[in-house]
C-alpha cells in the first residue's frame, strides 16, 4: 500500500465470498489519509459482470467518470 501514488478505482461486491470487505474497506480508508484518490464502488447484489443492467451501469459510470478525471493530460 506505501507504493501507491496514482489514483486508484476499486469496486467489490461485498456478498463474495472470496474477498474480505473489512480489509478492503481499511485499505480505502488508509489510502485516502495519505490524500490518494481512491473511487470505491461498492455492490451488495449481483455481481457486477451479471445480467443486472442497472450494477452494470452504475460501475461503467463510475469508472467512466474516473477515467475521465484522471486521465486528462496535464
Amino acid at each position: 500500500m506505501d507504493r501507491i501514488e496514482k489514483p486508484l478505482f476499486i469496486a467489490q461486491n461485498t456478498k463474495d465470498p472470496n474477498i474480505n470487505a473489512r480489509e478492503t474497506i481499511q485499505f480505502v480508508k488508509n489510502l485516502q489519509k495519505r490524500n490518494i484518490n481512491v473511487t470505491y464502488l461498492e455492490n451488495d447484489g449481483d455481481p457486477f459482470n451479471s445480467k443486472n443492467d442497472e450494477g452494470r451501469q452504475k460501475l461503467y459510470t463510475a469508472l467512466e467518470s474516473f477515467l475521465e478525471v484522471n486521465l486528462k493530460k496535464k
